[in-house]
């Protein structure tokens, strides 16, 4: 039997059929960690959540930088997100494993923080490269120009992507409140059955690297630690990189500092931990809502300008767990608020300064995605090793700080950028003779949270 799919029997319904359905196991498998990740220390306490966390992200940061990239270009898109989606049902298990058994619950969550950080860095680089093949393939059968395919097939994993995470941290709230002392019992058991089924689904989309038209130049690079050794090299070469950092690290920082603080110690301790659900599923919708007035600001003010928006949103959000006690800020409206502040400042990250980094590298777009991928993982890393070492006060400072940081070194690359445009060294043509590159969410591990 030939391994190929001859392209007769391919039509664009069924590339689109089967990137909705690789889209919504993504989605709903991805849902149920970061819905865990956003309980972690409210239910298994303060030291083992942000520990679990912290393991999660080192392990992410790691195998993103050295094997993600490796083992898309060996396995192949399909079967590394089979794969990756698979090794996160065993994260998602471990918290149903640490319920039922007590005394391994360190253990469990532990093991399945390090697996959760191995799916994690294989996954979103694989989820990329399907995404780039069937929008290749879509545009070879005539349907659409490329950049209208990037588009099209972007808003759909956008929107399947916000949904199922959306759906999962409301459920995450829904399910404890709605059924009693076994409230938290069955909710592991849900997402771990969710996890498993879209795991399972995601075996039945076809492998697009098997269909004939597919152009071999897309496959990745196949060497070891590709991923770091290209952001490294951009990182020494370019000043604007290395100015990318601060607010990488703001964010970083400040996605630990919201999931490992202020949802265990003002969200649980003053409302439920019932209500964390309703809370970060807040921050999420806020952040999508925000998303495309901020990208039209960008476009009309450029994008540094409204990133620093952004970075300043996550500072006033630190600086007020500052000044004010966890008390005083434990009622509905102000979490709220803080919610939607917080999701403000994670629009700017997701969608402007991503485009920054389009702008910016046009030459080198892969290494400076890597770089998203690799600061971003590192930052909340050390987030969560600083939520769990340090008192609240110095975390809250520590993002305070990047965040005032950032606001300078966005301004300070914006001009070295237009500096370059004078000199003629960054060609603009670049935009004109290649379609743009969709901007993947897959590059860094804030979407875990």
């Amino acid at each position: 039997m030939s391994t190929t799919i001859e392209k007769q029997q391919v039509s664009a319904h069924r590339i689109v059929r089967n990137f909705l359905i690789m889209s919504m196991a993504f989605a709903l498998n991805h849902g149920t960690v970061t819905a865990l990740i956003a309980l972690a220390s409210s239910d298994l306490g303060s030291a083992l959540g942000n520990a679990s966390s912290s393991i999660l992200y080192v392990c992410y940061t790691i195998v993103a930088a050295f094997f993600s990239h490796y083992t898309t270009a060996n396995l192949g898109s399909k079967r590394t997100l089979v794969f990756g989606l698979s090794v996160y049902c065993l994260y998602v298990a471990s918290y149903l494993i640490a319920y039922l058994i007590p005394s391994l619950q360190w253990f469990a969550i532990c093991i399945g923080a390090c697996l959760g950080g191995i799916g994690a860095g294989v996954l979103w680089p694989a989820q990329g490269a399907y995404y780039s093949q069937a929008a290749q393939l879509l545009a070879e059968l005539g349907q659409k120009e490329r950049h209208e395919t990037n588009a099209m097939l972007g808003g759909y994993f956008a929107s399947c992507y916000l949904s199922g995470e959306v759906a999962m941290k409301l459920l995450s709230s829904i399910i404890p409140t709605y059924t009693g002392n076994a409230g938290i019992k069955i909710l592991f058991i849900f997402f771990t059955i969710v996890a498993c089924a879209s795991a399972f689904a995601m075996s039945f989309v076809d492998d697009l690297q098997k269909i004939k038209t597919i152009n071999q130049e897309q496959l990745e690079d196949k060497s070891l630690g590709a991923t770091a050794f290209s952001a490294i090299k951009l990182l020494l070469k370019d000043p604007k990189c290395t100015l990318m950092i601060p607010f990488n690290f703001a964010f970083g920082l400040g996605a630990s500092y919201i999931n490992g603080y202020f949802f265990s110690a003002v969200v649980s301790n003053e409302l439920s931990t019932n209500a964390i659900g309703y809370i970060s599923a807040t921050v999420v919708l806020s952040a999508a809502i925000f998303a495309m007035p901020l990208s039209r600001l960008g476009a009309i003010l450029e994008q540094a300008p409204v990133v620093a928006f952004g970075a300043i949103c996550i500072f006033i959000f630190a600086i007020i767990n500052l000044i004010f006690s966890s008390a005083s800020l434990g009622s509905w409206p102000i979490i709220i608020a803080m919610a939607i502040l917080f999701g403000a400042g994670r629009s700017t990250w997701e969608g402007n300064f991503k485009a920054t980094f389009a702008d910016y590298f046009p030459n080198d777009v892969k290494a400076a995605f890597a770089n998203v991928q690799l600061q971003s993982g590192l930052a909340t890393a050390l987030g969560f090793i600083l939520v769990l070492a340090a008192p609240p006060v110095v975390v809250g400072c520590c993002v305070a700080g990047t965040c005032i940081l950032a606001v300078f070194a966005q301004l300070l690359a914006h001009r070295l950028y237009k500096a370059s445009i004078l000199r003629n060294d960054d060609p603009l043509l670049f935009h004109e003779h290649e379609p743009p590159r969709p901007l993947q969410r897959n590059n860094d591990d804030s979407d875990i949270i």
